[in-house]
């Protein structure tokens, strides 16, 4: 978007959070998990050497805590493409870490993958496995 004539990239981690007011952190509700063979179709979150998972913890960014909800994309604003340093505590660990993340200007990739990961679930499942499920990508114009 554009902000006094100048762009400013949005910057993603591949994840939808909740914010927790009474421990000013974010929990991760719902991480996309997209395809781990195609880079732009996966969180960064779950790369290697982050391995993080639903129900963990985000305290920080580059050593900075959250004072209210709207933080996390305030401190990500600019900095798409960039490594960031994540303040995190796993739901299993009793102290907290800090992993360096790559983060991502579009969710779109893993989105599209988390969808047609659910068609094939989908079809998988209602037919009880008797079915396959094909996806063809790039249908359009320029496919």
């Amino acid at each position: 978007y554009q902000r006094g004539g100048a762009s400013v990239w949005h910057s993603r981690l591949g994840a939808y959070f909740s914010y927790d007011a009474k421990e000013k952190s974010y929990t991760i509700r719902r991480l996309l998990k997209g395809d781990s063979w195609q880079m732009d179709a996966a969180s960064p979150l779950s790369a290697v050497g982050v391995s993080l998972a639903e129900g963990d913890k985000i305290l920080a960014v580059d050593g900075v805590k959250f004072s209210g909800a709207a933080d996390l994309y305030q401190h990500l604003e600019n900095r798409a493409e960039q490594k960031v340093e994540l303040t995190v505590k796993r739901k299993s660990a009793a102290k907290s870490e800090s992993v360096l993340v790559k983060t991502v200007r579009s969710q779109h990739g893993a989105l599209y993958r988390d969808w047609v990961n659910a068609n094939k679930k989908y079809v998988h499942e209602k037919s009880k496995g008797k079915l396959g499920y094909v996806h063809v990508p790039d249908m359009g114009p320029y496919g």
